[in-house]
């Protein structure tokens, strides 16, 4: 089975003033012919080529105006007072009733007096009206149905208690609920696949699919809806198929039933005559009509157009502003942004460039859009400031500018102090700035050369300037001078309106020489012995009985040594006396070394003749901190200290050891590194 328009179900509402003179395939169309007229409800046995579906305990209802009957007699019915839509009788049908979760439904159905043609158009009609049926829990549905089939249906195989809805898609269903107690007249083009030979009316569908309207339930869970049906007919017509829609530029066909001639018209003009089929390429939607006779048809075909996205041209909004990009069209199925969205309107507040994809019902069409956000306008002149002799300033504007003397210059060099100012706009605005220039002078700062103060005094330091100034020394103090008497590195940073100058000085303080040349010895004359003899102070000089004047004096030979040391501070004096004598073991530690790579003196340890049986050696510097620690007797230290050489200074140095014959010594000193 098929209808006229493939896609979906087609319907007319027809107000018919006459029938056609074409036949009618429908036995008893107005249920006229009859056994018996009806006393009760129930009566469709009485009705001459009807049924009720195969079902022996739904009961349709039969009315007719010759009934004596009240509740099968005409105006006044069991349910409504109703008048036929034509001659005399009418039946009806439970289209819908609900009791618990029992469903229940009523089915007309007729064997048509021949089979239809496949491929041929008919025109199935009926009148249909519910009465506004009054009493409760009555109300409106769309429970009307027409199924035609090639063999009858059987509410027997369906539903609870073979009385619910038969489950097959009818041909024709009423699209909204019938509330009305007039009539009304239904029909459809119908063209069959098979010789169908069947008619069945009804509610085809199920609970959830049946719209309802004005129904209540004077009985808690009990809800129905009656209709009444007459004039049912099938009559063989022309009718018109084929292409509902197509894309402009495209070619639709159309086909017409029933045997020629045809007249073909577009739009009410004529087209074509005595062919069946036809192709045509409307520009827009046409109607094309067919005739044949006295009988009419028409098709529309829908012509959709190649519109195409327009985002408009590119364009630039001001920062803060946004944008409306539409690329609806009438026809989009689906829409593909740049970024991922799938709206057909996007609104936008960034820069950058809009992509639209649009999927159309005739095509794949895209748009481009470039947008640019326009900033209101900027200047910053900085904050006021002081120029110094010499210096210049650079303002910097941005292309457009008007200064106050009307230059337009986006660069500035100022030289004079003043009062300057700018102003520059654009489509987003105007903005102005100004700086205020004053005159400032530079400092001048020297604290001087590094330099020596003796223990005891004290010595002053002036960064003073002329003029206002702002002084921070190392120490913290923020006076223009500072009293120093301690040695250390002192800084001081000088601030004034033409910036920060800075100067530092290393003050030393500087003690009076002291000089220790040791005890007087006795050294191995077996031995070629030599003894250093150490005077060394930091910013001294020296004066040996010999006239040397070298703080590391080399004393060879017995006898009596002197040395005067001196510096700025004061003056100090030591002497010696160096004996000799026969030694069986000599073991001597000298009391300085100087490790500067002249190939003189430039290691520390042990000057020995004789063999120990045990050795310890330990170096400290003037702190107690371990340097190096030995047990080799024969160990001589570099000077250097994980890598590194040592500062100049004083160092402790401990020693423990055994000879052969002689009890454990333990003895130690200091040694002088110098380089």
């Amino acid at each position: 089975m098929k209808n006229i328009n493939p896609s979906k179900w087609f319907f007319l509402l027809i107000f018919l003033p006459a029938w056609t003179s074409a036949q009618n395939l429908v036995t008893n169309p107005g249920f006229e012919q009859y056994s018996s007229l009806p006393d009760l409800l129930s009566g469709w046995p009485l009705v001459s080529g009807w049924t009720n579906a195969g079902n022996g305990i739904t009961t349709p209802d039969y009315y007719h105006q010759g009934s004596t009957s009240n509740v099968a007699g005409l105006p006044n019915s069991q349910f409504a007072r109703i008048f036929p839509f034509a001659d005399s009788a009418i039946m009806g049908y439970y289209a819908y009733e609900t009791l618990g979760t029992i469903s229940y439904r009523e089915y007309l159905q007729t064997r048509l007096i021949t089979p239809l043609v496949p491929g041929v158009a008919y025109r199935v009609s009926l009148a249909l009206s519910n009465g506004k049926t009054i009493p409760p829990p009555f109300g409106g549905t769309n429970g009307a149905g027409v199924l035609l089939s090639a063999a009858p249906v059987s509410q027997n195989s369906y539903g609870p208690a073979f009385t619910g809805p038969i489950n097959i898609s009818p041909d024709w269903n009423l699209p909204e609920p019938l509330w009305d107690s007039g009539w009304q007249v239904f029909s459809f083009i119908y063209i069959p696949d098979v010789p169908d030979e069947y008619l069945t009316i009804g509610n085809f569908l199920p609970d959830t699919a049946t719209k309802k309207y004005h129904i209540s339930g004077s009985i808690p869970g009990h809800f129905a809806s009656y209709m009444y049906v007459d004039e049912v007919s099938v009559v063989p017509t022309i009718a018109v198929s084929g292409t509902d829609t197509i894309c402009a530029g495209d070619t639709a066909y159309l086909s017409a039933t029933l045997a020629p001639s045809w007249h073909w018209l577009a739009s009410g003009h004529a087209l074509a005559d005595s062919v069946q089929h036809i192709a045509v390429s409307p520009a827009t939607t046409t109607t094309y009509q067919v005739i044949r006779g006295n009988d009419t048809a028409s098709h529309t075909v829908f012509v959709i157009p190649l519109e195409k996205p327009d985002l408009g041209p590119d364009t630039t909004i001001c920062m803060g502003e946004s944008i409306t990009l539409n690329a609806s069209l009438d026809f989009g199925l689906q829409y593909h942004w740049q970024d991922g969205s799938s709206f057909p309107v996007v609104t936008v507040s960034q820069a950058g460039t809009y992509h639209v994809d649009v999927v159309h019902a005739c095509g794949f069409f895209s748009d481009t859009l470039n947008l640019s956000v326009l900033s209101p306008p900027e200047i910053q002149l900085g904050a006021d400031t002081t120029l110094c002799p010499g210096e210049t300033l650079t303002l910097t504007a941005t292309s457009g500018v008007v200064w106050e003397d009307f230059s337009r210059d986006s660069i500035r060099i100022l030289t004079h102090p003043g009062l300057y100012y700018g102003q520059i706009q654009n489509a987003c605005g105007f903005a102005t700035d100004s700086i205020f220039i004053r005159r400032g002078l530079a400092a001048s700062l020297d604290l001087g050369n590094d330099t020596l103060i003796c223990e005891g005094e004290a010595i002053i330091l002036d960064a003073g300037q002329d003029g206002e100034a702002a002084y921070l020394w190392s120490d913290g103090s923020d006076g223009p001078t500072l009293l120093v008497t301690r040695p250390d590195i002192y800084s001081v940073r000088v601030t004034t309106y033409c910036g920060v100058w800075r100067d530092q000085i290393t003050v030393n303080v500087l003690s009076p020489p002291e000089v220790n040349l040791g005890n007087d010895t006795l050294l191995c004359e077996d031995r070629n012995p030599a003894l250093l003899l150490n005077a060394y102070q930091p910013f001294s000089s020296y004066l040996w009985q010999d006239g040397s004047t070298k703080p590391i004096y080399e004393a060879s030979l017995p006898g009596y040594y002197t040395v005067t040391v001196s510096n700025a501070c004061g003056i100090t004096s030591d002497e010696i006396t160096i004996n000799y004598e026969l030694c069986d073991c000599y073991i001597h530690f000298p009391n300085a070394f100087s490790p500067n790579e002249d190939g003189i003196n430039e290691t520390f340890g042990a000057i020995m003749s004789c063999r120990t049986e045990s050795w310890s050696m330990v170096i400290f510097d003037r702190w107690g901190k371990k340097i190096v620690s030995s047990e080799n007797p024969d160990y001589q230290w570099d000077g250097r200290f994980k890598g590194g050489d040592c500062p100049e200074g004083v160092y402790v140095w401990k020693v423990r050891y055994h000879t052969p014959g002689h009890p454990i010594v333990e003895k130690g000193g200091t040694v002088t590194l110098f380089r």
